[in-house]
């Protein structure tokens, strides 16, 4: 029987800093990697990007699904953040995941946004 040929997903992740004034995104990077591969592989691409600023950060635990309703969708043309009560994550990434499991079976899908919240005091 034929394997289904495994599909390269594009996996954004934001580093988003919030307190209560604001949030924003403090860095932002993507990564491809085969839908076929496991948690731990994920967690190894991200530490390796050159634009990850923090590489010690990423741990399933981290990581979440972007939900825009939370912070407001990022429009490019302003690069700013508007209102965007509608938002919803679009993948299912609960942060439970082993580093065993295959990405296909974790709720994440091409073109996942995952972020990592920084809660700042002002």
């Amino acid at each position: 029987m034929k394997q289904p040929k495994p599909e390269l997903w594009q996996i954004t992740i934001h580093e988003i800093f919030d307190n209560k004034y604001r949030a924003g995104i403090n860095a932002s990077f993507s990564v491809q990697i085969d839908s076929s591969r496991t948690v731990k592989d994920l967690l190894e691409a991200c530490r390796r990007h050159p634009q990850n600023p923090q590489p010690d950060r990423i741990t399933v635990g981290a990581l979440s699904p972007f939900d825009p309703a939370r912070m407001g969708r990022y429009d490019q043309e302003t690069r700013r953040f508007v209102p965007d009560r509608a938002g919803k994550p679009n993948c299912a990434w609960k942060g439970t995941e082993a580093e065993g499991t295959p990405l296909d079976q974790t709720g994440l899908c091409d073109g996942a946004v995952l972020a990592i919240w920084k809660t700042q005091e002002s």
